[in-house]
């Protein structure tokens, strides 16, 4: 074999090494996109972030898959023999770590083209997201610190037997070059007054770190793995032959220790065998705990010292779990076990406990550091330590315990499985957190998912010790993980699947009625209508108190007359006057004003000024009236419902025609009359609130306004909150309920359905005239209804649309509709 084809072999021994390293970061990469897109509130910055985190990620695992796995599969040894040097091995593996982290990152920026370019622009990122993690120079300070990640892993890789230590070795170099940064930029600070100066350094600062670091790591790396490499001298002899040249014949017994139960013996067995590596995740717990006590202490930083020692102690926990299985898979210890014939069950729970009781520690001194952080900081008194906190630190400490030692099971190669364990322990946590807060799933279906990962790897103990792991094995633990994570679906999808909704050829009738108003009303189809916000005193005017509350009253009724007049002031073409909002305080301000003007005439008819100012109340109302009608929104509608139930019940009044006089009688009877005017206002309204609403679904900003009603549809529906899908089909379903009622469809009376409409809308039945007192929320007798003066005017969206529902059903206005009809026909005939 020559040293080109020597070289080959090796690059492609090396390649196809790495390779499942790299379609895991792929595959991680590309689902932790996928959950991010869930949220669709700005998800660009998070995106971005895995693109250049995963990388990183990559490079933790590339020294040790291609240096520490071969030590533990003892093929290192087989190089050795090889006639190659041993440059060139040392030479083809970091060869092989650089390009295929090019390649990863290749892969990436093709996953951001893909996911995150599409959304949002990177001006946007770079302009308006800009954090810690993308400071100034972050563009080339990603890529430089893969490449230190890469060549420290290699250094690690070299300097211990176990790949597991070595990757756990990289926290203590990383966290070394995190201090020499932050000691240079503090210094920098001290001796640097000039800002931009400083700001203008500290991206080259940080680069140089970068560089400088990897070229040291790598030098040692070089260096090390040149001499393990190179051949070994055995000058002394065996230790056998200088312990039977002390006493050939020694015939002391083989054991005459106390006896011990299996159960201990295999808990020192786990512990004697990962004594190094538990000693390394003990002790860098322990200096995170300690890390955060002199943070306490000295820069009382408080919460984000528990983020970050939070942070960390989650990712060791995913490790310790992890080394549950993975500790015996080394040179595969467990197949000594297996072969004895000791019991599945009893190894699966004696290597749980010496990490389970590391993690228990390290939860109650998380506990009381959090209670004495939290409590410097002036948070609640027993916050840290209310019930609700404390479970939610257990279950979060043991539920990524309980994924890593699954993760460690089934995944057989252990740099994989620590660089693996953490993501998917986070992202099945977020996926717990969905469930939980945001689908409400039932508690027994919540604690099926999270034993399912303790089920599993208690299944497959056996073929896992036997060494059987075929398609039987990978079959049960998919087909656990999928009923983990679909059965708590299970409420949801039949909550979905059940909805009613609109008939799809409905839904395009009203999408086409939607756009034909937004080309006849232009500009303001969904425009907010404008809202008068009535003011009583200007706070900058240096006009005096009034000197009584009386002249007070008298000042700002005035002053709110006029504001009204001069905003609903007629324009010449009526096409452009602008909608306005229902605000309550204008309603009751001109009921009062008439009610006050008519008690006024009652004692004196014949006074002008009286007359003048009942008269301009009335007109005034009307006008409301009509700028309400413009509006395309529901609430506005009802507003102009009561506004004219109101009117109705005025102009039933003997003395009303008097005072008002015939032309502004006749004016007010035909308003009330025009069936065909509120029709349409109440249709546009229905359908373009509707069709509002799905646009602002479609889009990043919440939809919790339907027809300016506050509409957070069924509250205890939790596929609602988050589904913009069922929001969709329970808006079409209600504006579908709405709309038979205003056609008159069959059954639009009846009190299932009344109830029903009443349900989505989450408002009480009798403001729809169903139950005790709803006579008195309905106005088929307008002398009895209730009107709304004071208080809140939201009520029952649509509840004057329809006649009385004790009747026949056969009529469609509602009985303020039919007195008004009755008016301008009385007033018909006296004119004939």
């Amino acid at each position: 074999m020559n040293r080109r084809s020597a070289l080959g072999s090796l690059f492609w021994k090396e390649t196809r090494q790495i390779l499942p390293l790299v379609w895991l970061q792929l595959g991680l990469g590309i689902l932790l996109q996928l959950l991010i897109m869930l949220n669709r509130q700005n998800p660009f910055a998070p995106q971005l972030l895995v693109i250049v985190a995963m990388p990183s990620l990559f490079a933790l695992g590339v020294g040790a898959i291609l240096v520490g796995h071969e030590k533990e599969q003892r093929t290192l040894d087989w190089l050795r023999w090889m006639p190659v040097a041993p440059s060139d091995i040392l030479r083809m593996k970091l060869v092989v770590g650089l390009v295929s982290l090019v390649f990863v990152w290749c892969l990436n920026l093709l996953v951001m083209v893909v996911f995150v370019l599409p959304q949002q622009s990177w001006q946007r990122m770079t302009t308006f997201y800009s954090t810690g993690f993308f400071d100034a120079g972050w563009e080339v300070h990603w890529p430089l610190q893969s490449l230190f990640l890469l060549a420290a892993g290699f250094a690690t890789a070299w300097l211990f037997r176990s790949s597991l230590l070595s990757v756990l070795a990289l926290i203590p170099l990383a966290s070394l070059y995190m201090l020499m940064n932050f000691l240079i930029l503090g210094l920098l600070e001290r001796v640097t007054s000039d800002g931009l100066q400083r700001i203008f350094l500290i991206p080259w600062i940080i680069g140089g770190m970068l560089i400088a670091f990897t070229l040291v790591l790598a030098i040692i790396g070089w260096r090390v793995g040149l001499r393990r490499l190179a051949a070994e001298s055995h000058g002394e002899q065996q230790r056998a032959w200088r312990l039977f040249l002390r006493n050939p014949w020694d015939d002391t017994p083989v054991w005459n220790g106390p006896a011990h139960s299996a159960g201990s013996m295999l808990v020192w067995q786990f512990l004697h065998q990962n004594r190094t590596a538990l000693l390394a995740i003990a002790s860098m717990m322990a200096g995170t705990l300690i890390a955060l006590v002199l943070i306490d202490m000295i820069a009382a930083s408080g919460v984000g010292a528990i983020t970050s020692g939070s942070f960390y102690i989650l990712l060791l926990t995913s490790w310790l779990g992890v080394l549950a299985f993975q500790g015996d898979a080394v040179h595969e210890r467990i197949r000594f076990l297996a072969e004895r014939g000791v019991s599945p069950g009893k190894v699966w729970a004696t290597r749980h406990v010496v990490p389970l009781s590391l993690v228990t520690v390290v939860l109650m001194a998380m506990l009381v550091l959090s209670g004495r952080i939290l409590g410097n900081l002036g948070v609640a008194p027993g916050f840290s330590s209310s019930p609700p906190v404390v479970l939610l630190m257990v279950f979060v400490l043991f539920f990524t315990y309980g994924v890593s030692q699954w993760v460690g099971q089934m995944i057989r190669s252990a740099i994989i499985a620590v660089i693996a364990a953490p993501v998917v322990a986070w992202t099945l946590l977020f996926y717990s957190g969905f469930l939980f807060t945001q689908l409400r799933v039932p508690y027994w279906l919540l604690a099926i998912f999270v034993s399912m990962p303790w089920l599993a790897t208690w299944v497959m103990m056996r073929r896992w010790m036997d060494g059987r792991l075929g398609w039987g094995f990978w079959g049960t633990h998919a087909g656990l993980l999928s009923a983990g994570l679909l059965l708590p679906l299970g409420p949801a999808v039949m909550v979905i699947v059940s909805q009613p909704t609109m008939p799809a050829e409905v839904r395009r009738q009203l999408m086409k009625e939607a756009e034909s108003y937004r080309r006849e009303y232009g500009t303001w189809a969904f425009y907010e209508p404008q809202e008068l916000v009535p003011w009583t005193r200007d706070p900058d005017s240096d006009e005096p108190l009034p000197e009584n509350r009386t002249i007070e009253g008298q000042i700002i009724r005035e002053r709110w007359r006029h504001q009204l007049a001069s905003d609903l002031e007629p324009l010449a073409v009526p096409a452009s006057r602008r909608p306005v909002r229902l605000t309550p305080q204008w309603p009751r301000f001109l009921f009062g004003e008439a009610l006050l003007a008519r008690q006024a005439l009652a004692r004196d008819a014949d006074d002008e000024l009286k007359l003048q100012r009942y008269r301009e109340t009335m007109a005034l109302i009307d006008t409301m009236i009509d700028r309400l009608r413009r509006s395309w929104r529901l609430v506005e509608q009802d507003g102009a419902d009561l506004f004219e139930i109101w009117l109705t019940r005025e102009l039933m009044r003997p003395e009303t025609r008097q005072y008002l006089g015939d032309e502004l009688y006749e004016q007010l009877v035909r308003s009330l009359a025009d069936e065909a005017r509120r029709y349409a206002a109440r249709r546009r309204a229905l359908v373009m609130s509707w069709a509002r609403y799905r646009n602002r679904l479609r889009s990043s900003s919440p939809a919790n306004e339907l027809g300016g009603y506050w509409w957070i549809g069924e509250s205890a529906s939790g596929p609602y909150a988050v589904s913009p899908y069922f929001r969709g089909r329970v808006a079409d379903y209600l504006a579908w309920l709405m709309l038979q009622r205003l056609e008159r469809h069959e059954g639009w009376d009846r009190e299932a359905q009344i109830r029903e409409l009443a349900k989505y809308w989450s408002v009480p039945e009798v403001m729809y005239g169903v139950g005790l007192g709803g006579e008195f929320m309905r106005a088929d007798d307008v002398n009895r209804f209730a009107m709304p003066v004071e208080g809140r005017w939201s009520r029952g969206p649509g509840s004057q649309w329809y006649a009385g529902w004790e009747g026949s059903g056969s009529q469609w206005h509602a009985g303020w509709e039919r007195m008004a009809k009755e008016l301008a026909d009385e007033h018909r005939s006296r004119n004939n």
